[in-house]
Protein backbone atom coordinates (compact mmCIF):
# COMPACT_ATOMS: atom_id res chain seq x y z
CA UNK A 1 0.00 0.00 0.00
CA UNK A 2 1.72 3.19 -1.21
CA UNK A 3 0.92 6.42 0.61
CA UNK A 4 2.44 9.90 0.88
CA UNK A 5 3.41 11.89 3.97
CA UNK A 6 3.51 15.69 4.19
CA UNK A 7 5.78 17.00 6.96
CA UNK A 8 6.68 20.52 8.12
CA UNK A 9 10.07 20.60 9.86
CA UNK A 10 12.26 23.25 11.47
CA UNK A 11 15.71 21.80 11.97
CA UNK A 12 15.18 18.46 13.70
CA UNK A 13 11.72 19.43 14.96
CA UNK A 14 8.50 18.30 13.24
CA UNK A 15 6.43 21.45 13.71
CA UNK A 16 2.95 20.08 12.91
CA UNK A 17 1.35 16.61 12.95
CA UNK A 18 2.42 14.72 9.80
CA UNK A 19 -0.36 14.22 7.25
CA UNK A 20 -0.81 10.94 5.37
CA UNK A 21 -2.49 10.96 1.95
CA UNK A 22 -3.65 8.21 -0.36
CA UNK A 23 -3.02 10.31 -3.48
CA UNK A 24 0.35 11.79 -4.44
CA UNK A 25 -1.40 14.59 -6.32
CA UNK A 26 -3.46 15.52 -3.25
CA UNK A 27 -0.38 15.33 -1.01
CA UNK A 28 1.67 17.54 -3.34
CA UNK A 29 -1.15 20.06 -3.56
CA UNK A 30 -1.37 20.25 0.24
CA UNK A 31 2.43 20.49 0.57
CA UNK A 32 2.38 23.44 -1.82
CA UNK A 33 -0.40 25.02 0.24
CA UNK A 34 1.67 24.55 3.41
CA UNK A 35 4.57 26.39 1.78
CA UNK A 36 2.31 29.25 0.69
CA UNK A 37 0.74 29.53 4.16
CA UNK A 38 4.14 29.55 5.86
CA UNK A 39 5.25 32.26 3.43
CA UNK A 40 1.99 34.14 4.09
CA UNK A 41 1.38 34.23 0.36
CA UNK A 42 4.81 35.69 -0.55
CA UNK A 43 6.01 33.19 -3.15
CA UNK A 44 9.32 35.05 -3.50
CA UNK A 45 10.58 33.62 -0.20
CA UNK A 46 9.72 30.00 -1.11
CA UNK A 47 12.79 28.06 -2.23
CA UNK A 48 12.02 24.93 -4.24
CA UNK A 49 14.72 22.45 -3.17
CA UNK A 50 13.42 19.70 -5.46
CA UNK A 51 10.08 18.31 -6.64
CA UNK A 52 9.27 17.02 -3.13
CA UNK A 53 10.71 19.68 -0.84
CA UNK A 54 10.11 23.38 -0.27
CA UNK A 55 11.92 25.74 2.10
CA UNK A 56 10.49 28.91 3.67
CA UNK A 57 13.34 30.55 5.56
CA UNK A 58 14.28 27.94 8.21
CA UNK A 59 11.20 25.76 7.76
CA UNK A 60 11.00 22.86 5.29
CA UNK A 61 7.91 21.24 3.78
CA UNK A 62 8.64 17.62 2.82
CA UNK A 63 6.66 15.21 0.67
CA UNK A 64 7.76 11.61 1.30
CA UNK A 65 6.50 8.38 -0.28
CA UNK A 66 5.92 5.53 2.18
CA UNK A 67 4.61 1.97 2.07
CA UNK A 68 2.77 -0.21 4.57
CA UNK A 69 1.14 -3.63 4.37
CA UNK A 70 -2.14 -2.60 6.02
CA UNK A 71 -3.80 0.06 8.13
CA UNK A 72 -6.51 -0.54 10.71
CA UNK A 73 -9.66 1.54 10.19
CA UNK A 74 -9.86 2.08 13.96
CA UNK A 75 -6.26 3.08 14.77
CA UNK A 76 -4.37 6.23 13.80
CA UNK A 77 -0.98 5.56 12.16
CA UNK A 78 2.30 7.10 13.29
CA UNK A 79 5.16 8.56 11.27
CA UNK A 80 8.73 7.97 12.40
CA UNK A 81 11.79 10.06 11.50
CA UNK A 82 15.39 9.33 12.40
CA UNK A 83 17.57 12.43 12.72
CA UNK A 84 21.24 11.54 12.32
CA UNK A 85 23.99 13.11 14.40
CA UNK A 86 24.61 15.43 11.40
CA UNK A 87 21.03 16.75 11.66
CA UNK A 88 19.68 15.05 8.53
CA UNK A 89 16.54 12.87 8.41
CA UNK A 90 17.43 9.31 7.35
CA UNK A 91 14.86 7.95 6.87
CA UNK A 92 12.69 11.03 6.45
CA UNK A 93 9.50 9.11 7.15
CA UNK A 94 8.52 5.58 8.14
CA UNK A 95 4.81 4.79 8.34
CA UNK A 96 3.98 2.79 11.48
CA UNK A 97 0.63 1.07 11.88
CA UNK A 98 -0.07 1.95 15.53
CA UNK A 99 1.39 3.23 18.78
CA UNK A 100 2.90 -0.11 19.76
CA UNK A 101 4.78 -0.38 16.46
CA UNK A 102 5.90 3.25 16.79
CA UNK A 103 7.21 2.63 20.32
CA UNK A 104 9.14 -0.44 19.18
CA UNK A 105 10.62 1.49 16.24
CA UNK A 106 11.70 4.44 18.39
CA UNK A 107 13.31 2.17 20.99
CA UNK A 108 15.34 0.13 18.50
CA UNK A 109 18.92 1.48 18.65
CA UNK A 110 20.44 2.53 15.30
CA UNK A 111 23.79 1.09 14.16
CA UNK A 112 26.77 2.16 16.27
CA UNK A 113 24.54 3.24 19.16
CA UNK A 114 23.97 1.83 22.64
CA UNK A 115 20.66 1.83 24.46
CA UNK A 116 18.74 5.11 24.40
CA UNK A 117 20.25 7.87 26.55
CA UNK A 118 16.77 9.30 27.17
CA UNK A 119 13.17 8.49 26.28
CA UNK A 120 10.08 10.69 25.97
CA UNK A 121 6.48 9.58 25.57
CA UNK A 122 3.17 11.41 25.54
CA UNK A 123 -0.15 11.07 23.74
CA UNK A 124 1.15 12.41 20.42
CA UNK A 125 4.94 11.98 20.38
CA UNK A 126 7.37 9.14 21.12
CA UNK A 127 11.10 9.84 21.01
CA UNK A 128 14.48 8.47 21.99
CA UNK A 129 17.90 10.15 22.08
CA UNK A 130 20.91 8.04 21.15
CA UNK A 131 24.63 8.73 21.40
CA UNK A 132 26.40 7.81 18.15
CA UNK A 133 30.16 8.28 18.39
CA UNK A 134 29.68 10.81 21.12
CA UNK A 135 27.04 12.89 19.32
CA UNK A 136 23.27 12.89 19.72
CA UNK A 137 20.88 11.34 17.19
CA UNK A 138 17.10 11.19 17.55
CA UNK A 139 14.40 8.68 16.70
CA UNK A 140 11.02 10.43 16.83
CA UNK A 141 7.51 9.21 15.99
CA UNK A 142 4.45 11.46 15.72
CA UNK A 143 0.82 10.42 15.64
CA UNK A 144 -0.27 11.29 12.11
CA UNK A 145 -3.42 12.63 10.50
CA UNK A 146 -4.85 10.23 7.93
CA UNK A 147 -6.29 12.18 5.00
CA UNK A 148 -7.99 10.35 2.14
CA UNK A 149 -6.06 7.11 2.64
CA UNK A 150 -8.36 4.10 2.70
CA UNK A 151 -7.30 1.22 4.98
CA UNK A 152 -6.11 -1.79 3.01
CA UNK A 153 -8.65 -4.00 4.76
CA UNK A 154 -11.42 -1.86 3.27
CA UNK A 155 -10.15 -1.89 -0.30
CA UNK A 156 -12.02 -3.95 -2.90
CA UNK A 157 -10.21 -5.02 -6.04
CA UNK A 158 -11.97 -4.02 -9.27
CA UNK A 159 -11.74 -7.51 -10.77
CA UNK A 160 -13.28 -9.54 -7.93
CA UNK A 161 -15.77 -12.00 -9.43
CA UNK A 162 -19.40 -11.47 -8.49
CA UNK A 163 -19.06 -7.91 -7.23
CA UNK A 164 -20.84 -4.89 -8.69
CA UNK A 165 -19.61 -1.32 -8.70
CA UNK A 166 -21.77 1.48 -7.31
CA UNK A 167 -21.36 5.17 -7.86
CA UNK A 168 -22.04 6.96 -4.57
CA UNK A 169 -22.37 10.51 -3.32
CA UNK A 170 -21.45 10.98 0.34
CA UNK A 171 -21.66 14.05 2.58
CA UNK A 172 -18.88 14.15 5.20
CA UNK A 173 -18.80 16.23 8.39
CA UNK A 174 -15.53 16.65 10.30
CA UNK A 175 -15.16 17.67 13.95
CA UNK A 176 -11.67 19.16 14.17
CA UNK A 177 -9.57 21.02 16.71
CA UNK A 178 -7.95 24.17 15.27
CA UNK A 179 -5.41 26.61 16.64
CA UNK A 180 -4.29 30.06 15.59
CA UNK A 181 -3.57 33.64 16.61
CA UNK A 182 -5.92 36.62 16.28
CA UNK A 183 -5.08 40.24 17.00
CA UNK A 184 -7.24 42.83 18.74
CA UNK A 185 -7.26 45.38 21.51
CA UNK A 186 -6.64 44.50 25.17
CA UNK A 187 -9.40 43.37 27.52
CA UNK A 188 -11.76 41.94 24.88
CA UNK A 189 -14.83 39.95 25.90
CA UNK A 190 -15.50 36.40 24.73
CA UNK A 191 -17.99 37.65 22.13
CA UNK A 192 -15.46 40.15 20.79
CA UNK A 193 -12.78 37.48 20.50
CA UNK A 194 -15.29 35.19 18.76
CA UNK A 195 -15.86 37.98 16.22
CA UNK A 196 -12.09 38.10 15.59
CA UNK A 197 -12.05 34.33 15.15
CA UNK A 198 -14.86 34.61 12.60
CA UNK A 199 -12.92 37.25 10.63
CA UNK A 200 -9.73 35.17 10.70
CA UNK A 201 -11.32 31.76 10.14
CA UNK A 202 -9.82 31.24 6.61
CA UNK A 203 -6.33 31.43 8.13
CA UNK A 204 -7.16 29.55 11.33
CA UNK A 205 -8.82 26.71 9.38
CA UNK A 206 -5.46 25.80 7.82
CA UNK A 207 -4.02 24.96 11.27
CA UNK A 208 -5.74 21.65 12.00
CA UNK A 209 -4.30 20.07 15.15
CA UNK A 210 -6.49 16.96 15.29
CA UNK A 211 -9.54 15.39 13.70
CA UNK A 212 -11.79 14.37 16.59
CA UNK A 213 -14.68 12.77 14.73
CA UNK A 214 -15.84 11.98 11.20
CA UNK A 215 -19.49 11.44 10.31
CA UNK A 216 -20.99 10.79 6.90
CA UNK A 217 -24.31 10.27 5.17
CA UNK A 218 -24.98 8.44 1.91
CA UNK A 219 -26.82 10.96 -0.26
CA UNK A 220 -27.37 8.80 -3.34
CA UNK A 221 -26.10 5.74 -5.19
CA UNK A 222 -26.61 3.92 -8.44
CA UNK A 223 -25.42 0.62 -9.83
CA UNK A 224 -23.05 1.00 -12.77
Amino acid sequence: MDLWVVMVTDGTVVEYPPEVYGSREMARDEATRWALRLARGDESIIEVIDSDRWSVRDVDVRLVGVSIAALSPDVMPWVGTYWTRDGYPDPEAVLLADRAEARAWVRTPPPNALEAASLHEDEWILSATYLVRGEEAYAVAHRAKLVGAQPLSAQIGPDVVGQTEYEVEVTISLLQRLSGIVRGGPGLSKNEVENLVELNMPEISSNIEETLDVSWELESFREI
